[in-house]
């Protein structure tokens, strides 16, 4: 698995690392003196790692390690385009036609949280589970 989008290392930078991407939203339409425009997850990523220092790049590599185990291209060739979870041991991985698409620490429960505060049903997505024995 070598494809991560900029919204997965968004999301892996404000979820696992801590980074307030919304400030960093604000920021960058503060600095355009255009308060109103939307910031892309693309520009938001230029910024960090040209502004910030951020090695995205590094991250993006950690995300594909996680996800990338033996068995699962043979997963992504049977699963086709229908989004499944790989669940790494400290990590959540959406994948999406053998794209990780969005990722989250895997003790929060932010997902449960998010679809009841939001009050809709999110897209069920398979669960794919490895053992730590299984990674050796």
């Amino acid at each position: 698995m070598n494809r991560v989008t900029d919204h997965a290392v968004q999301r892996y930078l404000q979820r696992v690392e801590g980074v307030d991407i919304e400030g960093v939203r604000r920021r960058i339409a503060e600095s355009a003196n255009k308060p109103w425009i939307k910031v892309t997850d693309h520009a938001v990523l230029r910024y960090l790692r040209r502004a910030e220092g951020v090695d995205i790049e590094g991250v993006r590599r950690r995300i594909a390690e996680s996800a990338n185990k033996p068995w699962i291209e043979k997963l992504v060739m049977f699963a086709g385009s229908t989004p499944f979870k790989i669940k790494a041991p400290n990590l959540t991985c959406c994948v999406t036609a053998g794209v990780v698409t969005t990722c989250y620490p895997k003790s929060t429960g932010l997902r449960t949280t998010a679809t009841q505060r939001l009050g809709r049903r999110r897209k069920h997505c398979r669960t794919v589970q490895w053992a730590l024995a299984a990674d050796s």
